[in-house]
């Protein structure tokens, strides 16, 4: 996967617009690619290694991991409904 792809689709990089000239500079790409490797736990550095590749291989949900106006997401999941009465399950 192309890593402007990648970066936009989770929330680093904002997408460019070429119809208003919005267009990505290398200091915003630099930054996207730092910021993503803060948050997968890396030395943030701006450049693409081999371990900023393999974090960006890794299975994952498709949801963004910054949120427009916010911080990073911080759960991973929501707890819903009601707890189980009965932990302790069997098959039949």
């Amino acid at each position: 996967m192309d890593e402007k792809v990648f970066l936009t689709k989770y929330g680093y990089l904002p997408p460019s617009d070429p119809a208003s000239g919005s267009l990505r500079t290398e200091s915003q790409l630099r930054e996207a690619i730092s910021t993503m490797q803060l948050y997968g736990g890396l030395k943030p550095t701006g450049f693409i290694d081999e371990a900023t590749i393999e974090l960006m291989k890794r299975k994952r949900c498709g949801v963004s991991d910054i949120i427009l106006g916010g911080p990073y997401r911080v759960k991973r999941y929501a707890i819903q409904g009601q707890k189980w009465p009965n932990t302790n399950l069997t098959w039949r």
